[in-house]
């Protein structure tokens, strides 16, 4: 329905565009109303195409059209709305951007711009997926070389968490030298 809707409305202003040029052409527009159209529905369609508010609007959405870097082809539904269609929404966040900015029907990106946009989140979301790896890694090894947990030691204590507390425990002894003042002051002379 509201596509119909739609196509009426642009056929309408369509079909004004062809025989508007300048309000000389107004007479001219008036006398050819479009099909299925009376004309004095036609009149009033005219006037409003002709309206400060229609021409300002008008021109605002030509601005914001030119600024877009490419075009959608997902419809009407939201990318939320098609993300929520596959069974683990928040890993296909990539995907659905990809497949509402391809041509459905030579599954290719509806611009250069489009694909290399895809091409930087994806390789952004595989950096991401790395480093999370590695740090999984990381904490993994870091666990095989920790010493056996006290019995007063926190069994859910990360490898980081360990090594920050180990650190600060150090920091809480007297260095070698006696209450000096600090690390990089030798025994006093005195």
């Amino acid at each position: 329905m509201e596509e119909r809707y739609r196509e009426r409305k642009n056929y309408r202003h369509r079909h004004f565009k062809n025989h508007y040029a300048g309000p000389e052409d107004l007479e001219n527009v008036l006398s050819k109303p479009p099909n299925h159209c009376t004309k004095e529905a036609w009149q009033l369609i005219c006037e409003m195409f002709l309206s400060e508010r229609f021409l300002a609007r008008s021109a605002k959405n030509q601005a914001n059209r030119r600024q877009m870097k490419y075009v959608t082809t997902q419809g009407t539904k939201s990318l939320a709305a098609k993300r929520h269609e596959y069974e683990n929404p928040d890993a296909h966040v990539v995907d659905t951007w990809r497949d509402a900015h391809m041509r459905k029907s030579t599954k290719s990106f509806v611009n250069e711009a489009a694909q290399q946009d895809y091409e930087k989140m994806a390789a952004e979301v595989e950096r991401s997926q790395n480093e999370r790896q590695s740090q999984q890694q990381s904490e993994a090894s870091l666990n095989r070389h920790l010493p056996p947990q006290s019995e007063g030691a926190s069994s859910s204590q990360s490898p980081s968490q360990h090594i920050k507390n180990e650190k600060r425990d150090l920091s809480e002894q007297p260095h070698q030298y006696g209450d000096c003042g600090g690390w990089d002051e030798g025994p006093s002379n005195g």
